[in-house]
Parts: C-alpha cells; structure tokens; sequence
C-alpha cells in the first residue's frame, strides 16, 4: 500500500509539474525562467578597487553618483572598456548621451573600442526612446550579445510629454526619481537574468535642513532617483569632494 501510495504522489507531482512547465511555455514572453544563468565579472582597472568590490561589477544595476567632475563618466569608461576586453565578440557598449559631457579625450583616455561592433554613442534624452530601446535590445536577445549601458545623465531623461511642452507649462514634480523607479522595475530582472549591466550615472541634490544643527552622514551623498535607486542597485558607487589633505604626494613639501 505504502508503495501504491508513493507512486500515485509521484505521478500527482509529475502532473503538477506538466501543468507548470506548459504555462510558463505558454507564457514565455512574461518571464526569464527558461534563461541559462549567465554570470562574469567586470574589472574597474584598479586593483584596489576590484580587491574592494570582490573582483569587479556583475550583471544587474550599478548606481554612480556624486560631485561634478568627480569622475562618474571616467569610472563608468573604465568598467566599459574591462567588460568589452571580456567580451570581444558578444559584447557592445551602449553610451546614452543625455547629456553633453562626453568627450573625444575622455573616449581616448578610457581605452574603450569604437568599433560600431563594441560601441556606440545615442545622444537623446527622450525617457520612452532610451527605455523602449533597452527592452528591444534584451528581449529580442540578438545571437546571445551583451549590452553594457551607461545612462549619462539619469537626470537628463525627460518624458516625452515634458519634452513637447512650453516654457510656461508645468513638469512632473519628482520626476526623475519616478523615472527611475519606473525604468527599474521594467528593467531590473531582464538585465541580471540576461547577463546585461545598466550603469546610471546620478547628479547630487541639495539637502534642505529646517535646523542648522542636524548632521547628516558626509559619506552618503543626496544623489537623484528616489529610493528604487538604491533598491535595486547591486552596487552604489559614491563620489566624494576630494580635499588637499587627501592626496598622496611623493614628499612632503
């Protein structure tokens, strides 16, 4: 009887598992479950950095921000020109250009191909354009390619709304950090289920304190996005003013 038992419960989860296994079929396009695992890890090009971060970035979300001309871009250029080294043939580099500060020095510097194979430049800051781009890109998953985008500025996004308005017509309040959120939860599984890395690049916002006397932490930037940044980044990357007493010189003077 014990036996009879037994099998009619393996026959009951054999039948349980067809029913599961033909509606993720069917549904195919709403999930990542029939998806080979993909995982590599991307160097910074420092060591220090790298022996910090357990070897590098991996597939998923990374949030750089921090002061003006603290080095975001130059950061984010050096991981793209690692994840291109690691990926010859299959990976390709997708630098949205929303805002003005990328550079022909800057691209030199960084050692990143041009090739149109492993890198192209978008210049646009339409929100439905860049995301609507992203979402082709990865469902179509063209020959098992890799996509590496650097979004450069995440505040330069405008919807498409706000783009076609006057002057004196009202924006989104909060805009950015609902695009933020918006584009992450649309986003964030198909890149690490994938094997894709979404590099935002973030401004730092002033803090308004009601008291003078509240501190905050100085190591914590207010950086833009709201908190699905910070919810869904598997890395955070923070830029800080770096101060004279920082720098580490060959002798004292």
């Amino acid at each position: 009887m014990a036996k009879i038992k037994e099998q009619k419960e393996e026959a009951s989860d054999t039948k349980q598992m067809s029913v599961l296994d033909k509606y993720l079929k069917d549904n195919s396009d709403y999930h990542y479950a029939f998806d080979e695992a993909v995982d590599y890890v991307v160097s910074s090009g420092s060591l220090n950095l790298d022996i910090e971060m357990g070897g590098g970035i991996r597939p998923g979300i990374v949030r750089s921000s921090g002061i003006t001309e603290g080095g975001k871009t130059s950061n984010a250029m050096a991981f793209a020109a690692s994840f291109q080294r690691l990926h010859p043939k299959k990976g390709q580099v997708i630098y949205i250009k929303s805002e003005g500060r990328l550079s022909a020095d800057i691209i030199d510097r960084s050692g990143v191909s041009t090739s149109p194979n492993q890198w192209r430049v978008i210049p646009t800051n339409d929100y439905e354009f860049v995301i609507d781009l992203m979402r082709g890109l990865i469902r179509d998953k063209d020959d098992d390619k890799y996509y590496f985008f650097i979004l450069d500025s995440l505040d330069a996004l405008v919807p498409r709304n706000d783009l076609l308005k006057s002057a004196t017509e009202a924006n989104k309040t909060a805009g950015a950090a609902l695009l933020t959120a918006d584009l992450l939860r649309k986003m964030a599984a198909a890149f690490s289920s994938r094997g894709h890395i979404c590099f935002l690049i973030s401004q730092v916002r002033s803090s308004i304190q009601i008291s003078q006397y509240v501190k905050g932490d100085p190591k914590v930037t207010n950086a833009s996005g709201g908190n699905a940044a910070l919810h869904y980044s598997d890395w955070i990357l923070e830029f800080q003013q770096r101060w004279q007493k920082d720098i580490i010189k060959d002798k004292e003077e």
